[in-house]
């Protein structure tokens, strides 16, 4: 288990509190017989002042007799062999909407608790509405007291005894609702609807909670009516109907999505609830829906037929991908609302459990639908990980990483398909095949973003140590200087990057900080440690086989490797050692800069043909020292690169193609420079030329 993550702060934890309370509001507001707001004149001081009613339309006298006919005809009922249940609801909802303390006289008498258990099949359906809003009263009522101010006394609150009384009617009331099946669309959103504002009124007085989980599941009828409707023995009724409502169309997925929301939030309030959810099947529920989503848009053959190019569109095109896009983004908001660390982990190792493990299981068994697989593992792990932080130390994304990530991608399990290992595979396959590419590129950008050292250094081979800045041990050399005249070079030749250079500077801050990682507070040495890069493992060398290929690569492939190249130029600060300069092993040139050179040059041989209006440009070979190393290193994608420059040989690049490569390579050389540029200045590396200062952009 990862180390233990501080909880949300305070201030977030109250705000997403009270955006839940609001949206509850909203749905009531739109369901309800009578607004919210037109019966707010209309609530009881406390229940010991009940009898003090505001503004009653009725004599208590004509409501006690009206009150007592309709507790008689529901004891007639029971004891008799009816089938349906002739009430006048709607004239008791009136009643109760005249003066809202009229509830509690219903509750002392026994009459709510009545209510609960009578069944759908035996209530007319035109009822549902106006029953739920008398629970609905009743429930306002209770939760209001509890928010006394200095002109009520402390008498006034309710007890954990009147909890018991309102909580276990509306417990019975839920279970006896989940029978559904019979009622009518808008009568299933007031069922819906109604069982949000009854964990909203939990979350707001978590007392209720208690009262349902420590008392009214131990009461005799309540007990029965769980056996005889077969549900477990520490049922949550609001979960219950939620989890089914979850499926059942877009309006009724919106409301209990909240209302499963609402129950994750109020769990870091109340050890019952988070108990509840540790020892319930609510997370692998809810994960095994994001599968279901899955299946239904993987096994797809058309998915991505439309997309070969550029599949950015799917995201707005694809109704299918929408639901499952929609999924995944409630996965998220579950855990940005858990704020203990133990919900957290039970819906993680669920994720691993029902999602991961099984499409990995799948990818390995059945190769029909690797490019599908890819594209919808990638897009759900990039959103995961990117997670709206609440604060810049980032807690949910760190924990993500930390506890389910690095699990995806241990490779050390003999005959078991890992995560990362599908998509090397993928960036081993042929280029024409871009949704493969992009998806990995896109994920292994994600990973850096994440800011995990641990699991960074274990894809692409970083060395981690400790170096003493003030001693200036670290020396950049000339090739910070070559960049720099590189891009001056672009400017001269094309004075409209003269903007994009600034905005390029400026953005290079940017980078540093939004992909940097922050000191570790754990670590004391974490602000000097550097770390060193090593190209002879397999994923680095993977990313600079397509790098090498840069001009004919399309240019939605190109735009995103470019995108990775600065994630991990600028993961950890910028602190990155012989990556694209040679900073510690003398004059020689990285890996990485000897392949961006041969690109350099290739842009200036393909500029000449371009502007010479040539239809195609033919290939530029590779340096044979270039492939020389990426034999030496691994023979497998040397021999695709080999195979590349056969087959370019035959098909030359096309000059649309070229120029939209070309731009965006002029665009990374900025990149690069302007990155370095901040990293120099921030963690005061200097130059060994002294001339340096001559040749820097200002």
């Amino acid at each position: 288990m990862g180390r233990i993550l501080h909880s949300l702060g305070l201030v977030e934890i109250i705000v997403l509190r009270e955006m839940s309370l609001n949206k509850g509001k909203s749905y009531l507001a739109e369901f309800w017989p009578y607004s919210t707001a037109e019966a707010k004149e209309h609530y009881a001081i406390s229940r010991k002042d009940a009898t003090k009613s505001k503004r009653p339309s009725q004599s208590d006298a004509t409501f006690d007799e009206f009150a007592g006919v309709f507790k008689n005809q529901l004891l007639e009922f029971y004891t008799s062999k009816q089938r349906k249940l002739n009430l006048n609801v709607h004239d008791l909802y009136k009643y109760v909407f005249q003066d809202y303390s009229r509830v509690f006289k219903l509750l002392d008498n026994g009459t709510i608790l009545l209510l609960a258990h009578c069944e759908l099949k035996n209530l007319s359906p035109k009822d549902t509405p106006y029953i739920l809003g008398i629970f609905e009263c009743l429930l306002n009522e209770t939760t209001k007291q509890k928010h006394f101010d200095d002109t009520h006394s402390k008498d006034q609150i309710p007890s954990q005894d009147d909890y018991l009384l309102v909580m276990k009617p509306i417990g019975i009331l839920l279970i006896n609702h989940l029978k559904y099946n019979k009622l009518s669309t808008d009568k299933l959103e007031s069922v819906a609807t109604f069982t949000c504002k009854v964990i909203q009124h939990c979350l707001s007085t978590t007392a209720l909670l208690d009262a349902w989980f420590d008392v009214a599941l131990k009461e005799p009828d309540v007990v029965y009516l769980l056996f005889k409707n077969r549900l477990p023995a520490n049922c949550f009724p609001p979960y219950e109907i939620a989890k089914d409502f979850l499926f059942m169309g877009d309006l009724l997925f919106q409301i209990s999505k909240e209302a499963l929301l609402s129950i994750v939030l109020a769990s870091g309030f109340n050890k019952n609830l988070e108990n509840w959810i540790l020892m319930s099947e609510f997370p692998g529920l809810v994960i095994t829906g994001l599968l279901s989503n899955f299946n239904q848009i993987c096994y797809n053959e058309i998915l991505l037929s439309n997309y070969k190019n550029d599949f950015d569109e799917i995201l707005l095109e694809n109704e299918n991908f929408k639901e499952f896009n929609e999924y995944i983004k409630f996965i998220m908001d579950i855990l940005s609302y858990s704020t203990h660390d133990s919900v957290k982990i039970v819906f993680l190792n669920c994720f691993q459990s029902r999602f991961i493990n099984p499409v990995l299981e799948y990818y390995s068994l059945n190769d029909t639908y690797h490019v599908n697989i890819i594209f919808l593992l990638s897009h759900t792990i990039n959103q995961l990980i990117s997670i709206p932080e609440f604060s810049r130390s980032c807690p949910i994304t760190q924990f993500i990483v930390e506890e389910l990530i690095e699990k995806c991608i241990d490779t050390s399990t003999p005959n078991k398909t890992s995560l990362i290992d599908i998509f090397k595979d993928a960036l081993l396959q042929p280029t024409e095949n871009t949704i493969l590419t992009i998806s990995s590129f896109n994920l292994l950008s994600s990973f850096c973003k994440a800011r995990q050292v641990s699991l960074v250094l274990k894809l692409f081979g970083f060395e981690p140590f400790i170096v003493d800045i003030g001693a200036c041990v670290i020396k950049s050399d000339s090739n910070t200087n070559d960049l720099c005249n590189l891009v001056k070079l672009i400017e001269h030749g094309e004075p409209s990057y003269k903007t994009v250079l600034v905005d390029k500077l400026e953005e290079g801050y940017t980078w540093i900080y939004k992909v940097g990682k922050n000191g570790d507070p754990q670590n004391p040495t974490s602000s000097r440690t550097w770390l060193k890069f090593d190209f002879s493992k397999e994923l680095p060398l993977l990313i600079l086989s397509h790098f090498v290929r840069f001009f004919t690569n399309p240019y939605t492939v190109n735009r995103s490797l470019l995108n990775l190249l600065k994630c991990i130029t600028s993961f950890n600060h910028g602190k990155i050692f012989d990556f694209v300069l040679n900073d510690t092993s003398g004059p020689t040139e990285t890996f990485f800069y000897e392949i961006f050179t041969f690109l350099w040059e290739s842009l200036e041989d393909y500029s000449s043909k371009y502007y010479c209006g040539r239809v195609v440009a033919p290939i530029v070979t590779p340096t044979s020292h270039i492939l020389y190393l990426f034999r030496s290193y691994d023979k497998v994608i040397a021999d695709n690169l080999e195979e590349w420059y056969k087959q370019g040989a035959k098909n030359p690049i096309k000059l649309e193609t070229l120029a939209l490569n070309m731009e965006l390579f002029k665009g990374f050389v900025i990149d690069l420079y302007s990155i370095h540029k901040t990293r120099n200045l921030e963690h005061r590396v200097f130059q060994k030329l002294e001339t340096s200062k001559s040749h820097e952009i200002s």
